[in-house]
């Protein structure tokens, strides 16, 4: 069986987020970012053992993952994923201070 792909209210936050981000300075851009985000998902439903462990303190991150986004090396997708559902946690650039969005000191 197919595990499905959700989003959290924070993910779907993101991709909006940094879709404006690409769109101002070029929409193609941005439709090629929306695509390889849904292609990234797809893939690590299939294949979740792809995404690395995340190493978090906090108990309701431990079961995260993180893999780059397909062709955007700069962008992270942090996931969780069970027998069903592969569900996109953030996704989050990775020059930012993701540990502490995480709850990390």
């Amino acid at each position: 069986m197919r595990r499905s792909v959700d989003y959290s209210p924070d993910a779907r936050t993101d991709i909006v987020e940094i879709g404006a981000y690409f769109a101002e300075r070029n929409p193609a851009v941005e439709e090629r970012f929306n695509q390889a985000v849904s292609r990234t998902a797809r893939m690590l439903a299939d294949q979740p053992g792809l995404g690395k462990r995340c190493q978090f303190e906090s108990p309701e991150y431990t079961d995260l993952r993180v893999r780059t986004i397909i062709g955007f090396r700069n962008y992270l997708i942090f996931f969780r994923s069970n027998p069903l559902t592969l569900t996109e946690v953030r996704i989050i650039h990775g020059a930012r201070n993701y540990a502490e969005m995480f709850g990390e000191k």
